[in-house]
């Protein structure tokens, strides 16, 4: 499971006019923000882009986990992803996820000492048959999971975009209102503008807490 790459968060349908009319002046000016440099460079930016990165990282170790000890049982796997996913556990919460851990792993060292063992009991066999079988399971539902997370990657990436694109764009218009513009295009479609209003458009969007 893979972050996309943040390049996406500029294909937004920002070509053209960016911010028109609503600024009710007297005579025409025009201005330009180079929202690819508000996107790249806002703390609010930042702020998101750590909190994606940590959901992120969050699922991918989920993931590892149930693909290291595959001998995981359903109810253990239930249990593991709702503790390690949720957002404020407590530290009942955090003792509980240990002791699911630690059972998970002693499970899977016993299944390892079965796979080594030179001459196993009719029980122990059918220890290692059941083992086997619950590591495919797994198996199953690690996959169902990489595609549940990466579905919820790109649906948190997605409001992401639209989030800094919304804080973005009332940046620039309260700065159009407050200087008087009547019209301000994107950087690449006028990209040699002498009212460059990116650094105020940044400035506004940083004290935004």
């Amino acid at each position: 499971m893979k972050i996309q790459k943040l390049g996406w968060i500029l294909a937004a349908g920002m070509a053209g006019v960016m911010f028109a009319g609503g600024f009710q002046t007297t005579s025409t000016k025009v201005g330009v923000a180079d929202v690819q440099y508000l996107f790249q460079n806002s703390e609010f930016t930042q702020m998101k882009q750590g909190a994606l990165k940590a959901m992120g990282d969050t699922r991918s170790d989920v993931i590892q986990f149930i693909r290291t000890y595959r001998t995981i049982t359903p109810d253990q796997a239930a249990k593991f992803r709702t503790l390690s996913l949720k957002a404020d556990p407590t530290p009942a919460d955090k003792a509980e996820l240990d002791k699911v851990k630690s059972d998970v792993i002693a499970t899977n060292q016993a299944f390892q000492a079965l796979q080594t063992k030179a001459s196993p009991t009719s029980d122990e066999v059918s220890k290692l048959q059941a083992f086997n079988a619950q590591a495919q399971q797994t198996d199953a539902m690690s996959q169902r999971w990489g595609k549940e997370f990466n579905d919820e990657m790109t649906a948190a990436q997605e409001k992401m975009r639209n989030d800094v694109l919304d804080r973005a764009q009332a940046a620039v218009q309260e700065v159009g209102k407050k200087q008087g513009y009547t019209v301000i295009f994107t950087e690449s479609v006028a990209p040699f503008s002498s009212n460059d209003i990116t650094a105020d458009a940044l400035k506004v969007m940083n004290a935004k807490k």
